[in-house]
């Protein structure tokens, strides 16, 4: 996959994409985990119970990484 913009489909191919996740090491791994964490904890049809602490994390990790997210 090239980089972009992408819509659901391909969005789970990536999180079932195990060669992916090595690809990624340190706050770039731990930003998309948290990521994934968010899809399938808060995003799906059922809202995990810890929802928040999986937000908070996920803006934490992409903090880390420079992002400026508000």
């Amino acid at each position: 996959m090239k980089e972009g913009v992408f819509i659901g489909p391909q969005i789970r191919d990536l999180i079932m994409d195990k060669f992916f996740d090595t690809l990624l090491q340190g706050n770039e791994k731990a930003a998309w985990d948290s990521f994934k964490f968010v899809v399938k904890g808060f995003l799906g049809n059922r809202r995990a119970q810890n929802y928040e602490e999986l937000v908070n994390n996920l803006l934490q990790s992409y903090q880390k990484l420079g992002c400026n997210i508000t």
